[in-house]
């Protein structure tokens, strides 16, 4: 078998590559494998507008005789830990893997493969001590969601706030207690939630007063077998109430309401086990004994 490596376009627009990427991350998701990096985590990058152009050929994708995707060696945000998603074809591991050694500097992500373990380890690499990327499923059936007085829960779809958006995300992740709204912030927080695969009924706000204090999200394409959530985020004064899984759970009845059945979330915190979440897989990250040394 012949391979072919094509780059990615030097643009982190929503072009024909993007979608090609995205489809062939899906149909992998569909057999329920690379879950842990699931098409819309590669989507949702682009949509934060981490990408940068002149970053983006980095992206390296392996083509078969037919020109069909049949690999990807893909970065988060910026180069230096790669993502590999590929078609269990032994040949194809090997080039891809050997293209890796040869070509790319950094840390290799993958989920348990034998053959590629086996690989790595041969030529000096090894699995770097202490980290797991997990990945969990919602194991509920039903769903019993709770209200609390004070507080209500609506979907962007019934309102959509990008000031309210920002809010909930500066503040729930941490970014400090002074809030700036600038003309180019709230053209973020739009293209965090306009692109392509972004469904506003997936996603809903706790809503204290004219505030949204809690937010969570879900990526599902109609007509797929896995869900994604992110992002999940609750305002400090808010916390430990509830509200996040409020939120989760709402998002999980609308988009089983389009179809989905499988919902999964990139964590096994205790948070999650506790609202109905187990462990399903998770992906392992190799390095050179000299990057772990440096």
């Amino acid at each position: 078998m012949t391979y072919h490596i094509t780059q990615y376009p030097k643009s982190h627009a929503y072009h024909e590559t993007f979608f090609e990427v995205v489809s062939y991350i899906k149909k992998k998701n569909d057999d329920f494998r690379f879950l842990t990096f699931h098409w819309s985590r590669f989507e949702w990058m682009f949509a934060r507008d981490c990408v940068k152009d002149e970053d983006a050929d980095q992206i390296m994708i392996f083509r078969d005789q037919e020109h069909n995707i049949c690999g990807i060696l893909t970065f988060e945000d910026r180069p230096g830990v790669w993502y590999a998603i590929y078609d269990e074809e032994p040949t194809l591991k090997a080039y891809m893997i050997n293209y890796f050694i040869e070509h790319m500097k950094g840390e290799l992500v993958i989920p348990h493969d034998l053959m590629i373990h086996t690989m790595l380890m041969d030529k000096g690499y090894e699995k770097k001590e202490g980290w797991f990327d997990p990945i969990s499923y919602f194991a509920k059936d039903d769903i019993h969601v709770p209200t609390y007085e004070g507080y209500t829960f609506k979907s962007l779809e019934e309102d959509y706030r990008l000031d309210q958006v920002h809010h909930a995300l500066w503040l729930g992740f941490d970014h400090g207690p002074e809030i700036t709204y600038t003309e180019q912030e709230l053209k973020d927080r739009q293209s965090m939630t306009s692109s392509p695969h972004f469904k506003k009924r997936y996603t809903y706000a706790a809503h204290h007063g004219n505030h949204y204090v809690a937010y969570a999200g879900i990526w599902f394409i109609e007509g797929s077998k896995t869900a994604l959530i992110e992002p999940v985020a609750t305002v400090p004064a808010h916390r430990r109430k509830g509200l996040a899984q409020v939120c989760i759970y709402h998002a999980i009845l609308a988009a089983r309401k389009d179809g989905a059945k499988h919902i999964f979330v990139g964590s096994h915190t205790k948070f999650y086990q506790d609202i109905g979440f187990k462990l399903y897989d998770g992906s392992y990250c190799y390095q050179t004994k000299k990057n772990k040394e440096n």
